[in-house]
């Protein structure tokens, strides 16, 4: 068994706290689909996270980033937020 730097346990609370945080974020907005969070250390000793998501969950985290910010105009080379799933 191997041992685990403390680099690598932040790496995995981080992720189980976000896993769970996303959890309940996803029951709280309705949205529907699956995600997962993968921890690991970057290459300067950062704990950090991986997150992949579908695209029902990502377009709900779009939707709820775009609402919680103050309306702006669209600039150039702005994303607009897609109103469809992505297939």
């Amino acid at each position: 068994m191997s041992h685990l730097t403390d680099n690598d346990r932040q790496a995995l609370e981080l992720a189980r706290d976000l896993r769970a945080n996303m959890q309940q974020w996803l029951t709280q907005h309705g949205a529907n689909g699956t995600f997962s969070i993968s921890p690991f250390v970057d290459p300067t000793g950062k704990p950090s996270v991986i997150i992949t998501m579908d695209s029902p969950v990502a377009l709900a985290m779009m939707r709820s980033l775009n609402q919680q910010s103050a309306p702006a105009p669209q600039h150039p080379g702005q994303l607009p937020v897609p109103t469809q799933a992505y297939r």
